[in-house]
């Protein structure tokens, strides 16, 4: 079997406290060519879905006084 594309989604649940939370997601799909190794691309992935996740928890965060 050939692996032609991977996809890869993730969700993460933050508890802010005072009985709030923040659900982010993120997900990425990639074509494989022929001479590329499938452990490599799952792990980019998810190194740009982790950058994905951490800049949206970021911008979502209540500011002080919020």
């Amino acid at each position: 079997m050939t692996l032609k594309e991977m996809q890869i989604s993730v969700s993460r649940t933050f508890n802010l406290g005072n009985y709030e939370s923040l659900r982010v997601e993120a997900g990425m799909t990639a074509t494989i060519a022929e001479f590329d190794d499938p452990d490599e691309v799952r792990l980019l992935i998810l190194d740009e879905i982790r950058k994905s996740l951490s800049a949206a928890y970021k911008a979502n965060l209540p500011r002080n006084g919020s």
